[in-house]
């Protein structure tokens, strides 16, 4: 039972709370960030996005995600982009981004068939309709997290993308979402 905060509440304490001693004793030494490098099931994990004590795991800690070994050999061990594969980039939704634009410009050249809505096209419905025919969804936009109690999402030109509405879409044959955001 319970919700799916007190689920991802118990995740983080499950992989914080017996570490504290050594983190904080790090942070005294001058360490500055956790580096999380997740295994199996804990790929899926944003663990600096998880609640923590009073906020979330970001506010206590900062920390970036690198994958495990066994993932970039699993990763490395087929081809980065399949024949055909579909992309579809999202940019720049707000048109305040110009290292997105440009983010999306080398991006794009990777791949046969990109699909592109940058600016007024980065729309919410326009973003629904065309993730269903891609196999990589990649998002260049601003990154919202009005404060320490609500969840941050991605800023599209009418509205926000919530990571948990990606999570639960049909995404069709998608196999990889990049959250690249300031």
């Amino acid at each position: 039972g319970g919700t799916w905060r007190e689920a991802a509440a118990a995740v983080a304490a499950a992989a914080l709370d017996p570490a504290l001693p050594a983190l904080e004793a790090a942070q005294a030494a001058g360490a500055r960030t956790l580096a999380w490098l997740p295994h199996g099931p804990l790929h899926a994990v944003p663990l600096e996005a998880l609640p923590w004590g009073d906020g979330l795991v970001i506010d206590r800690l900062p920390v970036f995600s690198a994958p495990s070994l066994t993932a970039l050999a699993l990763t490395y061990g087929h081809a980065a982009q399949p024949r055909g594969a579909r992309l579809l980039a999202v940019a720049d939704a707000l048109g305040d981004l110009p290292g997105a634009r440009a983010e999306i410009t080398r991006l794009k050249a990777r791949y046969p068939r990109p699909d592109v809505l940058l600016g007024a096209q980065a729309g919410r419905a326009a973003t629904r309709q065309a993730w269903a025919a891609a196999d990589v969804l990649h998002f260049a936009v601003h990154g919202v997290r009005p404060d320490a109690h609500t969840s941050a999402f991605l800023q599209l030109r009418d509205g926000a993308l919530r990571a948990h509405d990606i999570a639960t879409a049909d995404l069709g044959h998608a196999q990889l979402a990049v959250l690249s955001v300031c």
